[in-house]
Order: C-alpha cells, then structure tokens, then sequence
C-alpha cells in the first residue's frame, strides 16, 4: 500500500489540522498520522458539534 500522508502532505495535513483546531478552540490531546488516514484524540468546546468540525476540516484539507 503507498504511503499517501508521508513526506510533504504529511507536513500540509498536520499544519491544516492545527490551524483548524486553533480556529475552533480545540485542544489536541493525541493525534497520529497513519499511511492512508488521520488519528484525533480532542477536546472540544461545548458550543460545537463534532460533526461540524469533521466537515470543516474536510473541506479545507
């Protein structure tokens, strides 16, 4: 299987992530890039749904 999040789309996706969460006051507790897919462990403010911030992230990665 090809190492799709390696090299410099491991660094863009890790910078995006950040940026996102610092946006929405989120605290990143773990995370962990696989080969094909990204491990979050986050603390969320109250006031926003998880699943509004998973869409937002996939529209801006």
């Amino acid at each position: 299987m090809k190492k799709v999040l390696g090299g410099q789309v491991g660094i863009r996706v890790r910078e995006l992530i950040r940026e996102i969460c610092k946006r929405n006051n989120v605290e990143i507790i773990r995370g962990h890039l696989s080969r094909d897919h990204v491990y979050l462990f986050v603390s969320v403010p109250p006031h926003l749904a998880i699943s509004k911030l998973v869409l937002n992230s996939i529209y801006r990665l």
